[in-house]
């Protein structure tokens, strides 16, 4: 008799751990009888929880380690949830929109994005298998910014759980782009004066 309330002592005790979050403690599994098959449930559950609260860590740290990446990139990234509402926004984000942070969260996509052909980028996310990208001309602080904008939908299992909407600042590079361009057109341009005469020339030559 004190065998057994001695083990059913220890299994309230791991129960009441469990309920207070430490998942490392065990009853014995060998106790006799009812109470062995009662510990190693308690055991198993104890374990299984185990596990949870080490993915449930590891997730968080994995948030942690992406949103301090995220806090500290150029590029614009936000997140939307299964209405359509703002989740998460970057401070690149706040400069380009020209709010803060506080002020885009919980906010619907259709009253912070303005720009169509990055709204309807959004919304071809939703029919397209993968990622989507397109380059956009977008107005922010009275100048133009040209960014390579992608957007992915977020899916747990069948469930839709939201969008997430990068952004790239290539304005840099567009701008090189267009020197290059430019300059070939005018090179092209300078060229054919003198290319006329010399072509005259030869076939002045020839005559």
């Amino acid at each position: 008799y004190r065998s057994q309330r001695a083990n059913l002592l220890r299994m309230l005790d791991v129960i009441h751990q469990l309920a207070a979050g430490d998942h490392s403690r065990r009853t014995d599994p060998a106790a006799p009888g009812a109470a062995g098959q009662v510990a190693r449930a308690i055991n198993a559950l104890a374990a299984e929880q185990e596990q949870r609260s080490t993915r449930a860590q590891q997730d968080k740290d994995h948030l942690i380690s992406l949103l301090t990446l995220l806090d500290h990139t150029n590029e614009i990234a936000l997140a939307t949830d299964n209405m359509d509402c703002i989740r998460l926004a970057n401070p690149a984000a706040a400069r380009v929109l020209d709010r803060p942070v506080e002020q885009l969260l919980g906010k619907h996509v259709d009253h912070v994005l303005h720009q169509p052909e990055l709204l309807a980028l959004y919304r071809q996310a939703f029919s397209a298998s993968r990622p989507v990208s397109a380059q956009i001309a977008l107005a922010a602080g009275g100048r133009t910014l040209h960014c390579q904008a992608t957007a992915a939908t977020i899916y747990n299992g069948p469930h839709y759980r939201g969008t997430l909407l990068l952004m790239r600042d290539i304005t840099e590079v567009a701008r090189t782009l267009q020197m290059k361009t430019d300059f070939v057109a005018n090179a092209s341009h300078e060229l054919r004066t003198p290319l006329a005469s010399i072509r005259a020339a030869v076939e002045t030559i020839k005559e």
